[in-house]
């Protein structure tokens, strides 16, 4: 390695497991797609040793070398470690020490007893890797398994073992994804207090976690834009007498403290907002930041199953429950600190 660390054609680069098991760091088999894709035409990938656990190579790499060395135990390690499955060439290295024949008799009867699906017969080759004997037998072994895999691969047979390695590649990311985003889960938190009271069993709380969105919590259409304003009569100076749109209808609604205003925009509208009443919400907005866009509101299907599905994501709710809103409908309001700091109002048309 070091001879070749100052060869401009090759890139060497330490990446430490930081404790993870299996073998590899988290980024191997990362680092080696970009590395492909960069157009290196071979990706040698030397893991911290073999051992029972350190066998993860397998889901990063075409082709497994398994080393060992005579007079050191390595036969049975190979046993213990179930690294049989795994190798597609074997070297034994310094074998001018004593004790090669008995290694290499010993792999040769593994390897009889071993089954492959894929036809490919593990060769065993001898180095001295530091005087580079041994070393073009091994490259002829790499590319005459290469050619073995093309020629599946040309066939249209994909081996078992690479699907197999897409499919671990795919579970793994799965995982970190799915643990990213359970990590930034209000409700993980909440489940954890429970448990830590004993109110909850582990596995009902996973599960809860896991529940899919209730049926029917779909978004219909965007229903319409909350604007406060100072005065509804002031307003409709520019967003009725100028802007040339209808006044739908208008109402009060105490329950909010607002009188509203609606206008139709093709299936939308914009609706105006007039505080009824200074500490009312309105009122208050118009206090802070004066007129301007209070809310914006989604029309859904089923507001309880829709406030139930953002409820178990751990999203902030105003209103746990829905009530009565303009119009006949029921409302809900989303906390902003949960929607990017705009205020969401859900609706659920003629539901009382």
């Amino acid at each position: 390695m070091q001879d070749l660390a100052s060869d401009e054609q090759v890139f060497i680069r330490s990446m430490a497991t930081r404790g993870r098991m299996g073998g590899l760091s988290r980024g191997t088999a990362d680092a080696a797609t970009v590395l492909d894709a960069a157009g290196f035409d071979r990706i040698i990938i030397e893991t911290v040793g073999v051992g029972q656990d350190e066998v993860d190579i397998i889901k990063a790499a075409d082709l497994s070398i398994v080393v060992l060395v005579p007079g050191m135990g390595d036969d049975i390690q190979a046993i213990k470690a179930g690294i049989m499955e795994i190798g597609d060439i074997f070297v034994i290295n310094k074998a001018e020490r004593e004790g090669v024949e008995r290694t290499e008799r010993e792999l040769i009867a593994l390897l009889e007893m071993a089954h492959r699906d894929d036809g490919w017969d593990p060769p065993i080759v001898r180095t001295v890797a530091t005087r580079h004997i041994g070393v073009e037998p091994l490259a002829r072994a790499i590319a005459q398994y290469a050619g073995h895999l093309a020629a599946a691969l040309a066939a249209g047979r994909v081996p078992a073992r690479r699907v197999g390695m897409a499919r671990q590649r795919l579970l793994e990311l799965l995982g970190e994804r799915l643990l990213q985003r359970f990590q930034a889960n209000e409700l993980l938190d909440q489940l954890a207090a429970s448990l830590a009271r004993r109110d909850i069993a582990p596995w009902i709380a996973v599960e809860r976690l896991l529940e899919p969105p209730p049926e029917g919590a779909g978004i219909r259409s965007l229903g319409h834009l909350g604007l406060a304003v100072s005065t509804i009569d002031e307003a409709l100076r520019f967003w009725r007498d100028a802007l040339g749109l209808e006044l739908k209808e208008g109402e009060s609604v105490p329950d909010q403290g607002v009188r509203v205003a609606m206008l139709p925009v093709g299936e939308s509208r914009v609706e105006l907002l007039e505080a009824l009443q200074p500490d009312s919400p309105v009122g208050k907005f118009l206090e802070r930041r004066g007129p301007g866009l209070h809310h914006l509101c989604l029309e859904v299907t089923d507001l309880p199953a829709t406030l139930g599905r953002l409820r178990n994501a751990g999203i902030r709710l105003i209103d746990e429950e829905p009530r009565p809103g303009a119009g006949g409908a029921l409302v809900a309001f989303v906390h902003p600190a949960s929607t990017g700091g705009v205020l969401l109002e859900l609706t659920q048309k003629g539901s009382h």
